[in-house]
């Protein structure tokens, strides 16, 4: 996950967008709750803006971005 992670980081914010706009289409055909559609979406466009963070530890990553 680490390595994924780092590779989104690593785009252009073209191919951030191209990937977020993948990623949204995917979801909209998977059915999810409510809050999980809202949360998923507030991550596809913090992508997409290029708000990224390092996780310092994978394993308990709510505390590596709060």
């Amino acid at each position: 996950m680490e390595s994924l992670w780092q590779t989104i980081a690593s785009l252009s914010l073209n191919n951030r967008k191209w990937l977020a706009k993948r990623l949204r289409e995917d979801i909209e055909e998977t059915r999810l709750t409510d809050a999980e559609n809202i949360a998923v979406k507030k991550g596809l466009k913090e992508i997409e803006s290029g708000k990224t963070i390092r996780i310092k530890n994978i394993n308990n990553i709510w505390e590596s971005i709060s």
